[in-house]
Order: structure tokens, then C-alpha cells, then sequence
């Protein structure tokens, strides 16, 4: 998985790193009129202002589009209590077949935030393009701050790790999604992803033996008819896992392979377990991710 790093001073900056690097390395296009990156079938929309860097993706198919075929997703950009303090730094992590992209920015000392986007793995009758971001979308929608309870974001808070907010059929109000084209059991083709399975496990982590944490699969899953799941996305390059032990940028080499270790948010040793009943908090507690890293 190829890595890249550096630091820049405003959105603007940002998305061009984003792009040159995906362009000029990965066989990626661009498409400036309608500010798209593609791949496949893989089109992210990638827009911003003074607030934000807003990712969206193109729907063709379905009910849940949102405006010009876009499906707005998530932004990285200022959050409730903390403000977007530039210069920032950014870690890039891009890798393909199947096509995945993972941008994290570091900014206010040890705050991260992310966006990303990918194919599926998994055959899907849709077009299996998943994407997500720290933030929701639209900025008054996360006035209740960061929530990152075991059942998920309360009111109107923000759940900011990929994959585990409950599910809604609002575009507006979602940070992560799965174009995966089955009928699910809240309608529509964009759901939100559940945290389904790996829950339970991360709230026994780390182990009492020798105090390591296990790197679990990042999985997207969709409530069915008939209280079914199914899975709809599973990452070849990223896992979850908590971060007690773990500064934010620390590299892990587990046999061959290297990972480097986030917050989902903002780590807090003192609530590890998180929380945010309507988003009373600004942190993720011990609750982080981590990427695989081929870098220097």
C-alpha cells in the first residue's frame, strides 16, 4: 500500500494533494469542471470552502441521490469545541485491485480526522463504491459534537469512524456508505453501515496478558428483511483496534506487514470507552483504526 505524506495550509491544498498524488501515481482522472476524481467505477466528488472538504459520490441508480447525482456523504473540516488549526499534516494511503484510498490529517496537536474511499471487495448487485468521513456533510448537522457509543451516534452527533453509524436513509445525515444495491430493511441503495460483530470484541481489547491490542476487520454490514445482515464491504488495508497503548502515528509490524495506528478521533485514556449521549463529547476514548503502511 503506498504511502505519502506532507502538510499543507488550506482546503484547497488539500484536495490538490489528494489529486495530484492519486493522478500522477495511481491511474486516477480528473475531471476539474466537475471537481470528480474516477477510477473504474469508482467517481468521488470532491468539493470545498472555508469549512470544509466535502466528498460525495455519483449515483446513477436508485432513490437516495442527492443534488446534480451527487450522494453527499462526509467532510473533514471543524468540529464542535475544537477548530481546523492549519497548517495540518495529512498521511495518504492508497492501494488497488480492489481500489482503496484512506487520507488522514493530523491538526490542533492530536486531533485526526479522515476521508475515504474505495471499491468493494464483495459482489454486489450495485456498484460496491464505499466512502466516508470523519464529519456528516452538512455542517449543522453536527452541532451535538462526536459520539462514539457502542450503539452508535446519538441524536444528531456524529459517529466518526468508517462503517458504524446506524443505519438511515437520510444522504444528509450520514458519514460513511456502501453503494450495494440490495433492498435493505430501511429502503433506498445508500445505508449506513453497522458495527455489527467487532463491537463486543473491541470492548475486550487490549488483552491483560501482555497488554496488545488485535487488529480486527473493517466491515461494512446492512440490516436485511426479516432481522437478516449482510456484509457488504470488508477493507483489504484497514482494521480496527484500540489504541490504549498506541500513540497515534505508531507503526505495528506484525510478520511482513506494517500498520500504522490512528484515533478515530482524538484518543482520551481517561473515557477509553468513549461516549457522547447527544454528543456531550469530543473525543473517541481508546476506539482507533489502523492502515497498512508501505513507507519509509
Amino acid at each position: 500500500m503506498a504511502y505519502y505524506s506532507g502538510s499543507v495550509t488550506d482546503f484547497a491544498g488539500l484536495r490538490q494533494a489528494l489529486v495530484d498524488t492519486l493522478t500522477g501515481n495511481h491511474g486516477w482522472s480528473w475531471d476539474s469542471g466537475n471537481a470528480e476524481l474516477s477510477k473504474g467505477a469508482v467517481i468521488i466528488r470532491l468539493t470545498f470552502d472555508t469549512l470544509r472538504l466535502t466528498a460525495s459520490a455519483r449515483v446513477t441508480t436508485g432513490s437516495d441521490t442527492g443534488a446534480s447525482g451527487n450522494c453527499h456523504v462526509g467532510r473533514i473540516g471543524p468540529a464542535p469545541v475544537y477548530d481546523f488549526v492549519w497548517p495540518v499534516l495529512y498521511r495518504l494511503f492508497v492501494s488497488a485491485s480492489p481500489d482503496e484510498v484512506f487520507l488522514v490529517v493530523n491538526h490542533s496537536v492530536d486531533i485526526y480526522q479522515w476521508l475515504a474511499f474505495g471499491q468493494s471487495a464483495i459482489s454486489l448487485p450495485g456498484s460496491g463504491v464505499w466512502l466516508g468521513a470523519s464529519l456528516l456533510a452538512i455542517v449543522s448537522n453536527i452541532d451535538n459534537g462526536i459520539s462514539i457509543e457502542p450503539t452508535g451516534a446519538v441524536g444528531s452527533a456524529t459517529n466518526p469512524s468508517l462503517f458504524s453509524s446506524p443505519n438511515t436513509s437520510d444522504f444528509n445525515n450520514g458519514n460513511s456508505y456502501v453503494d450495494h444495491g440490495i433492498t435493505s430493511a430501511f429502503g433506498g441503495n445508500w445505508v449506513l453501515g453497522q458495527g455489527i460483530g467487532w463491537r463486543t470484541l473491541l470492548y475486550t481489547q487490549p488483552n491483560t496478558w501482555n497488554s496488545e491490542a488485535i487488529l480486527l476487520p473493517l466491515r461494512a454490514w446492512i440490516l436485511l428483511p426479516e432481522n437478516k445482515i449482510a456484509c457488504v464491504a470488508e477493507l483489504k488495508t484497514a482494521r480496527h483496534i484500540r489504541v490504549d497503548n498506541y500513540e497515534p502515528g505508531q507503526i505495528l509490524t506484525l510478520g511482513s506487514d506494517c500498520w500504522m495506528v490512528f484515533p478515530w478521533y482524538r484518543r482520551n485514556l481517561a473515557a477509553r470507552n468513549g461516549g457522547g449521549s447527544f454528543g456531550a463529547t469530543a473525543h473517541t476514548g481508546t476506539l482507533g483504526w489502523a492502515l497498512r503502511y508501505d513507507g519509509p
